[in-house]
């Protein structure tokens, strides 16, 4: 529904979907990824640089 809308406004916008499970971020239990932690940090900080400056 979401993407949806952000469609039908025109909205600019960046979609992403992980193949991780739940939780991937958090640094204990078996769930932890750190290599796509890494990956999503990465992301996180382009979008902050690019929309603060």
């Amino acid at each position: 529904m979401i993407r949806t809308r952000l469609e039908e406004i025109g909205a600019s916008y960046e979609w992403h979907e992980l193949n991780a499970q739940h939780a991937f971020l958090r640094d204990e239990g078996p769930r932890y990824d750190p290599a796509l932690f890494l990956q999503a940090m990465a992301m996180t900080l382009g979008f902050y640089r690019r929309t603060l400056g």
